[in-house]
């Protein structure tokens, strides 16, 4: 089997577990700070990961799309620019020269999800690249598939509210 078709990237692994009502309750009240909107986007990638994967293997044995999720570290990217500005002097006093990776050596551990291991070795599976590329144990949110299909129907959604129609391998008109 080829290697994996899509490769989810995001910033490294946090320990809460995901709670989708508490994410539902902030996005309506639009009550995020910087850290706490991080959190939740690790844990929603888990889950995202988890579920898309569980749908896929639903739709076939031998699905031609398989998921996996790369966690990476602190990144040296221009997306610092929009920082606030408390991150602006903490990450590269405190983070850079502990953790900071080039955008370049992220990509090679892309690459090797990508092109260099079997899809079923990595399909629904968690990796870290903070100072080397690892395999993650799931969370324990990212097993429970209510949790995941809770958060992919809220996803649902917020994407496409009621007055959208939207149907299974189609756009939305």
């Amino acid at each position: 089997m080829k290697a994996p078709d899509i490769v989810e990237t995001q910033c490294a692994q946090h320990p809460h577990p995901a709670d989708v009502e508490t994410w539902a309750h902030d996005a309506e009240q639009n009550n995020f700070s910087v850290l706490a909107a991080i959190l939740q986007n690790y844990e929603a990638n888990d889950l995202y990961t988890a579920e898309l994967t569980r749908r896929l293997r639903a739709e076939s044995a031998a699905p031609r799309v398989v998921v996996t999720c790369l966690k990476v570290g602190v990144v040296k990217t221009r997306i610092r620019r929009g920082f606030p500005l408390w991150m602006k002097v903490l990450v590269p006093l405190l983070m850079d020269p502990l953790l900071g990776q080039q955008p370049q050596e992220v990509a090679e551990a892309a690459m090797a999800l990508l092109v260099g291991a079997p899809a079923e070795d990595v399909a629904g599976m968690l990796f870290s690249k903070v100072r080397h590329l690892r395999r993650l144990t799931p969370t324990q949110t990212a097993r429970t598939e209510g949790q995941c299909r809770q958060l992919w129907d809220l996803s649902e959604q917020l994407a496409f509210p009621a007055s959208t129609t939207f149907r299974h391998g189609t756009a939305c008109s």
